[in-house]
């Protein structure tokens, strides 16, 4: 065998191995081939192939994603669409899996950070400059004013 082709077989044991113990992305996988000298229709090979054989799915991503900054980080929508684009993600598969999001989880967790923020910031600001500190941190966090504006 070439060595070219034992090189691109060891390269594509390498990322089936990244990409099953965490899930990932095409991105996070192209990235990942750029440290490798490779033609791109070696680098679409090897997507191809880890696409094919269940390595590779944004789909899968996208949920487990979302899934996981929402119950994990208590991340808002806006900062989980921002990641999402910055992984090239296409935006119609981002809004499909967004409508998947609990809106009693979802609820709760910004009602969990009000509170938490609300006391943290009292202990040292004046009330109105505890609120708009923690207006600040809630749009941070990826909440829309118009989600949280009764709540604070």
């Amino acid at each position: 065998m070439p060595k070219k082709h034992l090189a691109l077989d060891s390269i594509r044991l390498k990322m089936e191995y990244f990409c099953s113990y965490q899930e990932r992305c095409i991105y996070d996988v192209e990235r990942k081939l750029e440290k490798y000298e490779m033609e791109d229709a070696e680098k679409k090979e090897i997507i191809s192939h880890l696409q094919e054989h269940q390595f590779l799915d944004e789909n899968r991503f996208v949920a487990l994603f979302i899934k996981s900054k929402v119950n994990l980080k208590k991340d808002g929508v806006n900062k989980i669409k921002a990641a999402l684009y910055a992984k090239k993600i296409p935006p119609k598969l981002i809004q499909e899996h967004l409508k998947d999001i609990e809106s009693a989880i979802y609820s709760e967790n910004m009602q969990k950070l009000i509170d938490r923020k609300k006391e943290e910031l009292l202990k040292k600001n004046d009330p109105a400059q505890a609120k708009q500190k923690l207006i600040r941190y809630l749009m941070s966090k990826g909440y829309n004013y118009g989600e949280f504006r009764d709540l604070v």
